[in-house]
């Protein structure tokens, strides 16, 4: 369970003589700032861009989506033109070593297709029926065969 805490929201103005309570929970795609707008008196928090898998592999799951990453890897935005010479070029961009990036994206390519199925298996368990189509239309997309 996230981090979550009650506001009372009574006095607002927004239902005079009823009490206004809200449940919140600590959103991990969301930064407080001094500079934040308010909104009611309340300050209003900065939302952190954040990607899903088949964003984050620039799979299309869903009709009429892309295949372009919203950031590119050695300068390669298109899932298909991404390669371990990508990595390479990444990599030097921000300083590391070739040998240690290539190592990360075969870890990454050995494990990626057990991983989907494992965490679609577990987020159906916990009642996201449509968890298992989308891994297999994600694997199915990026042209993945399950073994």
């Amino acid at each position: 369970m996230p981090d979550s805490f009650i506001l009372n929201l009574s006095g607002s103005g927004r239902n005079p003589g009823e009490e206004d309570v809200l449940l919140a929970a600590r959103r991990y795609d969301r930064i407080w700032q001094d500079s934040c707008r308010n909104l009611n008196e309340l300050p209003v928090p900065l939302r952190l861009h954040q990607e899903d898998f088949a964003q984050t592999l620039g799979i299309a799951v869903y009709d009429g989506g892309s295949e372009d990453m919203a950031f590119s890897i050695g300068g390669k935005r298109n899932i298909h033109a991404i390669s371990r010479k990508s990595f390479e070029k990444a990599a030097k961009e921000v300083g590391l070593g070739a040998k240690m990036a290539i190592n990360r994206f075969d870890a990454m390519i050995s494990g990626f297709e057990k991983a989907l199925i494992s965490a679609g298996k577990e987020l159906k368990a916990q009642g996201f029926a449509e968890a298992t189509h989308i891994s297999e239309s994600i694997l199915h997309k990026g042209g993945i065969a399950r073994q």
